[in-house]
């Protein structure tokens, strides 16, 4: 996976002034992040541990250790929009071309999560529900816990903020390997809206098999509907009446 990812990633630099490959440096950030020291500045001192620098292909008795924080800060900064794009694509296309042979249904399970921030991080705003400042990453699993899709969102955003977009792509990748394939989407409250479940509406019209269980949030409309109903239920209800033991009168 490491090495696939590197290759993705623009190489502009001069080969004979290279010192440490892209695959390195995708491990190196990696392993780093999976450890957690997620700040390229912990580089600085990681940079010369042996068993990282094991793990990532580089000798620890060679005289000069990992990518220290600016060269890890060049290496990110390689990677522009369309390449990052570019490299989701090809993750959720790898997923799907994974996917058995047989397979008859899909699940999708799409949800966003908080990922606090500490500091200015760009794009790092507060979040009502959360109480922090947060990132908004949304999420997209399949029915057996597999990551498919991963989009990072600021912090003040929606919960289904480019999930529209994402879903569209995944199902007609999904359609494209198996046609007959039935698609379920499952989701909370934070997904159930017009546009989303529109748009699932027209993919099934369009491509067929496409299924959807989202949360609805509560609001006065449904709130009037359930009291509507409670009240139905409590008229129709017989009510209990009270049998009086009266003699019989003789005549």
């Amino acid at each position: 996976m490491s090495a696939w990812f590197a290759a993705q990633i623009p190489e502009e630099r001069a080969a004979a002034k290279t010192r440490h490959t892209r695959r390195e440096q995708v491990r190196q950030r990696l392993y780093q992040i999976a450890l957690g020291y997620e700040d390229c500045n912990d580089a600085d001192t990681l940079r010369c541990d042996p068993l990282l620098q094991t793990i990532c292909d580089r000798d620890p008795q060679a005289p000069h250790g990992l990518s220290s924080q600016p060269t890890l800060s060049r290496f990110e900064n390689a990677a522009d929009m369309r390449t990052i794009k570019g490299l989701l694509e090809q993750f959720e296309q790898r997923w799907v071309d994974a996917l058995a042979a047989d397979t008859e249904v899909v699940v999708l399970d799409i949800d966003s999560t908080d990922d606090p921030t500490h500091g200015a991080q760009q794009l790092s705003f507060f979040h009502g529900y959360y109480d922090h400042h947060i990132y908004h990453p949304l999420l997209i699993f399949d029915g057996h816990g597999q990551l498919v899709s991963a989009i990072l969102c600021p912090g003040n955003t929606c919960a289904a903020r480019g999930a529209g977009a994402v879903l569209d792509r995944l199902i007609r990748r999904i359609k494209r390997r198996f046609p007959n394939s039935q698609i379920v989407v499952r989701g909370d409250a934070g997904f159930g809206i017009c546009h989303l479940l529109e748009q699932l509406d027209r993919l099934n019209a369009e491509l067929g098999g496409i299924a959807y269980l989202l949360g609805l949030a509560k609001n006065s409309a449904l709130l009037l509907k359930c009291l509507i109903q409670q009240a139905f239920r409590n008229v129709s209800k017989p009510t209990p009446c009270a049998v009086l033991d009266v003699p019989r009168g003789v005549g």
